[in-house]
């Protein structure tokens, strides 16, 4: 096919170099993937499962970050709530025990709670109120034992003084009636109060 006559040659000129360019744009592109589009779809699904993923990786943190906030502030407040009892309790056993002065526990960071530490203040009679580590053997056994006292702990105590027993809510002995023929006694103290009774220590 001519070109037509009225066309000068720098418009052919012109027009054949884009012609050129377009082909040579054509060719670089090599030769037609016709599995192209299926491979667009495999594509675009595995990045939709992969972005969900991420979503319900970031919704999984954010709820594990939740909880951890939540269980933070329970374990304060139950710690706290502890302290409180605990410490009152030790402050009267300590002035049990020792008769009179006073003893107490104080949190190393109370801004802190949930990673403090608790030191342990006493002042025993005719000494200044001072950490427990400067208190003498006998004076930290006590001290150490107003905390259990305070802590709700249950002793057994294998005894045979009169005044320990007396000091017990429950007491459990072996005696034997018949020789040769052991029988296990015991005796809960509370329960003869309420009788309006009095219960005698069983022997041990």
């Amino acid at each position: 096919m001519e070109a037509p006559e009225d066309i000068s040659p720098e418009v052919l000129q012109a027009v054949e170099a884009c012609y050129q360019e377009t082909k040579t744009k054509i060719e670089n592109l090599g030769a037609v993937n016709p599995t192209a589009w299926e491979e667009f779809q495999e594509a675009q699904q595995r990045h939709d499962f992969l972005t969900a993923q991420r979503q319900d990786l970031l919704d999984s943190i954010r709820d594990t970050e939740k909880a951890i906030e939540e269980i933070d502030e329970y374990s304060k407040n139950k710690f706290n709530e502890a302290f409180v009892a605990i410490n009152e309790n030790f402050k009267q056993a300590f002035q049990t025990l020792f008769g009179g002065r006073s003893g107490e526990m104080r949190l190393t960071d109370e801004t802190n709670i949930n990673d403090s530490g608790i030191d342990i203040i006493a002042s025993p009679p005719g000494k200044k109120l001072q950490n427990v580590l400067l208190l003498s053997g006998g004076e930290k056994a006590l001290t150490a034992l107003s905390l259990l006292m305070a802590i709700d702990t249950q002793f057994i105590v294998i005894t045979h003084a009169k005044r320990t027993m007396e000091a017990a809510q429950a007491m459990y002995g072996v005696t034997m009636q018949e020789a040769g023929v052991s029988k296990l006694v015991s005796v809960k103290f509370h329960h003869a109060e309420h009788a309006g009774g009095s219960a005698a220590p069983a022997a041990a």
